[in-house]
């Protein structure tokens, strides 16, 4: 198309072009590419290294279709600066886990944030910002949760072989996780790191959690069949729902029963600092919709908070350098007897720095999904509105034009801000990395997970020295809906003087 510029001269403005000109691998008819995943299960549980294959082949806007639904992957910055840039007050997603929302259907249950959009999703993140967002509230939360750190720390110590290694870290850690959710959501110890039927209770369901993230991850690169009936993957997966579901509800039946009594003892009062949430949540929402959301936070933990404080040990296990300045960080902090919750939450520079390092360095996420609300230009194409985006910014994380130096493992970047970077490169740098997704759509539990990542990388590096035996291979990471630990982090733990 020719136009005239203002001085006069003729120019050249390079012509949009749409969908079908986006390039990508060779789709079928009917099932898309799905064919170049139903018959590769390593390729699923590899799909991290295939978004960067897509980049490196196609460039940075790629196109893939599964059956009927097709997927725009954007891995250029500035693309996903324009479409986040161009967001109002309620986004439009696509769910993580589809099958998540088809259990939550078929069990008449509240579908919940992340299953839900426009007004109704509105409404529910109103009625949980006033507590996931209240940044002080949260730290005085934690200091609740000091007993629980003490007792993970303990049973950490009692698991701890001759080889200073633990058979299962995934499943430690799980524990704690339930366990200091359940003082958020239930205002109470769940008795998940004592030894008896509710540590049990524990196992199954971290278990059952694995499970779900593994058969989802699956079903995504499968045609849908287990919509229409059950197939042995989708009874697997029901199988599991059912023991997260029902023991979630389990403990909030417990914590209705115990409210009530508190209740009566105070002329149908609730005292300030009891039960918190529940009683934020009870101002907005009803029964069923507060159990979904309880759900979420009791066991989201299980495939995120877990799989990120695994990660950040190994980091900190083959960094000594940076572990020691950590572990020197927390020592002036923190003294036998008196944990220094809140400073340590509000004055870590080392443990707080890794925490968001070893996001860069070992993602969760693979994408941050939108539908679009509003046609916009993207890389050179005309995207319509409705279209399925996936902004994969993880094919940057080792990219020197937005990270100095970026294959070393630096935890003070984050302290740093932009000096060295391109103008360029500074003006899309925050859409890079993204750990808890983007704008108002981002992780409601953000702030929460942050904090109890911070507390317990500090405890662990309080007592023990992380080793990591150089006869072992470097850990890796699967895709399982999320990105999980290949195998149990086989780190040494020494216990300090």
């Amino acid at each position: 198309m020719k136009e005239k510029s203002f001085t006069g001269i003729i120019s050249f403005t390079p012509k949009k072009m749409g969908l079908k000109h986006i390039p990508g691998p060779t789709a079928l008819p009917v099932v898309g590419n799905l064919y170049q995943y139903m018959f590769n299960k390593s390729k699923i549980l590899k799909y991290h290294e295939v978004l960067q294959q897509l980049y490196e082949k196609y460039g940075p806007i790629v196109r893939e279709t599964f059956g009927n639904k097709t997927i725009i992957h954007l891995f250029d910055p500035v693309d996903a600066k324009t479409v986040l840039d161009n967001e109002d007050k309620r986004p439009f997603v696509v769910p993580l886990q589809e099958t998540t929302l088809l259990y939550r259907k078929k069990s008449d249950m509240s579908l919940g944030l992340g299953n839900t959009n426009g007004e109704e999703w509105y409404r529910l993140r109103s009625a949980i910002k006033g507590f996931m967002f209240d940044f002080y509230g949260l730290r005085s939360l934690s200091v609740k949760k000091d007993g629980v750190f003490d007792d993970i720390i303990a049973k950490l110590g009692d698991e701890i072989d001759e080889n200073g290694q633990v058979k299962d870290l995934r499943m430690l850690f799980g524990k704690w996780a339930l366990e200091s959710s359940g003082i958020t959501c239930f205002d109470r110890r769940l008795g998940y790191l004592d030894s008896g039927d509710m540590e049990k209770l524990a196992e199954k369901i971290i278990e059952a959690n694995k499970e779900v993230f593994y058969l989802s991850g699956l079903l995504k690169f499968s045609f849908p069949f287990y919509k229409y009936f059950p197939t042995p993957k989708w009874i697997k997966l029901e199988k599991a729902e059912d023991v997260i579901t029902n023991g979630t509800k389990f403990q909030m039946e417990k914590a209705y029963d115990e409210m009530y009594e508190v209740m009566s003892e105070n002329r149908g009062e609730i005292p300030s600092d009891r039960f918190e949430f529940l009683t934020e949540l009870r101002k907005k929402l009803n029964k069923k919709e507060i159990t979904t959301i309880m759900l979420s936070v009791h066991t989201d933990g299980l495939s995120t908070i877990v799989p990120s404080l695994l990660f950040n040990l190994y980091c900190l296990a083959i960094n000594p350098e940076i572990q020691e300045k950590a572990y020197q960080e927390v020592k002036k902090l923190m003294a036998e007897g008196a944990p220094a919750t809140k400073e340590i939450i509000s004055q870590s520079m080392w443990v707080s720095g890794t925490v968001k390092e070893t996001f860069r360095f070992f993602p969760i996420g693979t994408e941050i999904a939108r539908i679009l609300k509003k046609d916009l230009v993207l890389s050179g194409h005309n995207i319509p509105e409705g279209s399925n985006i996936h902004i994969n910014m993880n094919v940057h994380f080792f990219n020197e034009q937005y990270f100095r130096n970026a294959r070393v493992f630096n935890p003070v970047r984050w302290s740093e801000g932009l000096s060295g970077l391109s103008e360029d490169a500074k003006r899309v740098r925050k859409y890079v990395l993204m750990p808890f997704g983007a704008n108002i759509r981002s992780c409601a539990g953000r702030l929460l997970a942050d904090q109890d990542l911070i507390l317990m990388i500090s405890r662990v590096l309080y007592h023990y020295q992380l080793v990591y035996p150089e006869n072992e291979k470097p850990l890796q990471q699967v895709f399982n809906t999320l990105l999980v630990p290949d195998r149990n982090p086989p780190i040494r733990f020494i216990k300090r003087s």
